[in-house]
């Protein structure tokens, strides 16, 4: 992984995403909101060494060499991609606060991917599954 930290200034940084905007997998991080104290730094990130992409279970891992897929806990993966990568180590002080690692969007189904949904309630025929009057 390459870590580049510079500063512009005279530059907002969502005009500087968007001449990497269209690249591969582009993420920008934003919290350099002049209105807060602790906002200093913007993120860019653009073509990973390796994505993970999990779905229903099914994790896929690609990378320049090889693209692999199997089922399993896609936090597990991501540790584990992480370790192999050597970007689970202590942070360095003199460096922005986020200095690499995983970087994407969680959505709302991958809960059910962590464990099996609860087995459906016994038949009841005689109840309808929703009365409103």
């Amino acid at each position: 992984m390459k870590l580049h930290s510079f500063t512009v200034e005279n530059e907002e940084p969502h005009a500087l995403f968007a001449a990497f905007s269209d690249q591969p997998y582009s993420l920008f991080f934003d919290s350099a909101a002049p209105s807060h104290d602790l906002s200093r730094y913007s993120f860019i990130a653009f073509q990973p060494i390796e994505t993970i992409e999990a779905k229903d279970g099914k994790i896929t891992i690609t990378n320049r060499e090889q693209q692999l897929s199997y089922y399993g806990n896609p936090f597990t993966a991501l540790r584990e991609r992480l370790e192999i990568y050597g970007l689970d180590k202590d942070s360095r002080a003199e460096w922005p606060p986020f200095q690499g690692g995983g970087a994407g969007f969680f959505g709302c189904d991958l809960p059910r991917s962590l464990a099996p949904p609860p087995a459906p309630a016994r038949p009841r025929p005689i109840l309808p599954d929703m009365a409103a009057a």
